[in-house]
């Protein structure tokens, strides 16, 4: 699936969020904190072992040990 910038001013960067948000199951939080090292192009899988606080001025570990997925 190509994605490109559509017409409500989405940029490629939020339009990519938007679709792994919904294509996994990822919640925002877990979307913004993600970094390239946990992604494995080789198995196709997804660490997901930390969550963004807005309130917060660093990264978060996942509330319970099995929220890290």
């Amino acid at each position: 699936m190509k994605i490109s910038k559509a017409k409500s001013g989405f940029s490629n960067f939020s339009a990519t969020m938007i679709y792994l948000a919904t294509q996994t199951g990822m919640r925002y939080e877990e979307v913004t904190a993600l970094t390239w090292d946990k992604i494995n192009f080789d198995n196709s899988t997804i660490l997901v072992n930390k969550a963004y606080r807005c309130d917060e001025t660093e990264l978060q570990s996942a509330k319970t040990p099995s929220s890290v997925r």
